[in-house]
């Protein structure tokens, strides 16, 4: 798994324009923390809280890669949930004064998670074919 997480942080495209002053663990704790927004909205729906919790923890992941490279120190779950839950904060006070933006940061979310799973499908078929 740690090599699975290892990959999707260095794959990770280049940031655009809008989010060029952000690092790519600021960006992935901007994924996690939508998707931890959106899986408190999905009551009810238990195959849609996991499919965001799995989000969450892929996002989690890249943060913690890349952060800990940063800093040269290993980053813990309670390191990850705290800046995770500012982040939370971060995005509501957004989207009260621009809820536009909120949805756009959610497309470049959705836009690298699909990039992230067709390497990983990549990979995966490439690995399996090494047994």
């Amino acid at each position: 798994m740690k090599h699975i997480a290892i990959i999707l942080a260095l794959i990770i495209g280049t940031p655009s324009i809008a989010d060029a002053q952000f690092s790519k663990a600021d960006r992935a704790i901007q994924c996690s923390a939508i998707y931890l927004i959106a899986t408190a909205l999905t009551t009810g729906n238990k195959q849609a809280s996991n499919a965001f919790m799995g989000l969450q923890r892929t996002f989690d992941g890249v943060y913690s890669i890349n952060e800990g490279q940063r800093l040269k120190r290993t980053i813990t779950n309670g390191m990850v949930s705290k800046k995770k839950s500012q982040m939370q904060m971060k995005l509501a006070k957004m989207y009260d004064s621009n809820p536009q933006s909120v949805y756009a940061l959610e497309m470049q979310c959705n836009a690298w998670r699909e990039k992230l799973s067709r390497h990983l499908i990549t990979r995966i078929g490439k690995s399996s074919n090494r047994m």
